[in-house]
């Protein structure tokens, strides 16, 4: 036969005035919390509601003491929880993270703090947070909920493309190039921007190719320096060609002569050269300069 178990009576004063905390009601049974609800306590020998630490005005007190202290708490871990949250992404407001761990702490103080108060300070309306509650969701790559965003690659497509970029990457170096051998594979259908999204979160970056170091070409310091000269093809009317020679200053890429003809020969090439020089003085220029001169 078990002894019974005597109860101090402040808590029975405590559970009368409604103010017994959730710690002490799991420790006493609920027959015996009954049994407290009509009992009266001037019937239990030596109790005073005189004394200090039994009045109403200290319990009540002390009450609201530890419902502020939760309260500041439970806002404490939902402000935090968003925060964590939306640093990254300030767009996605429902990911699955966030949305384990607002239920989490709602359902932790709703014993000591109205639960339409914590979803108010959780900008969560009470049909949305119920629906949490019975469609939980599976965690994504994108960290948005699947059942809101059905259109998200699964998990076995997420791991085809994990796998080409892991094995193809380093050897073909261009994120097109795996996606369009994983299409030609028939591995996974997606389009380009969806590969390039996901690649970008499973940690994968383009190889940046090193682009070729290009030829420093003839360059002058000064006009006429250097003289270029090229002979041109143009097809004219009814099967005829024309030919152009031009005769070029490197350094302002001004046209010093040119001239039209029908054939194409040596000797008109030197004819303009020589015109060139003529009518810009190219001859009479000093060898000071380091210009070309008659003699040269």
């Amino acid at each position: 036969m078990t002894a019974r178990k005597h109860y101090d009576p402040q808590l029975i004063h405590k559970y009368q005035l409604g103010i017994l905390s959730k710690e002490e009601y799991q420790q006493i049974p609920s027959s015996t919390i009954r049994n407290w609800k009509n009992r009266r306590l001037t019937r239990i020998h030596g109790f005073d509601k005189r004394c200090a630490p039994l009045t109403i005005d200290y319990l009540k007190k002390e009450h609201n003491y530890q419902k502020l202290r939760k309260a500041g708490t439970a806002l404490y871990f939902i402000h935090k929880a968003i925060i964590e949250a939306v640093k990254d992404r300030p767009e996605v407001y429902d990911n699955y993270k966030l949305r384990q761990q607002l239920i989490s702490i709602i359902d932790h103080y709703s014993d000591d703090i109205p639960k339409k108060k914590l979803l108010t300070w959780s900008g969560i309306k009470p049909q949305q947070f119920y629906a949490w509650r019975r469609r939980t969701c599976q965690p994504s790559l994108m960290e948005i909920c699947r059942l809101r965003h059905p259109s998200q690659l699964t998990f076995h497509e997420v791991k085809t493309v994990n796998s080409y970029l892991k094995n193809l990457l380093p050897k073909l170096r261009i994120k097109s190039a795996v996606y369009g051998k994983m299409i030609r594979d028939n591995k996974a259908y997606m389009s380009l921007k969806t590969f390039y999204n996901y690649s970008r979160r499973l940690g994968y970056a383009n190889h940046k190719l090193k682009k070729k170091k290009r030829s420093k070409g003839i360059r002058a310091d000064r006009p006429k320096q250097i003289l270029h000269m090229d002979v041109t093809q143009y097809k004219l009317t009814y099967n005829t060609k024309a030919y152009i020679y031009l005769i070029q200053d490197n350094f302002s890429r001004k046209i010093l002569n040119w001239k039209i003809s029908r054939v194409c020969n040596s000797t008109i090439a030197k004819e303009n050269l020589q015109q060139a020089c003529e009518n810009h003085d190219l001859f009479s220029v000093s060898k000071k300069t380091g210009h070309l001169s008659q003699n040269e």
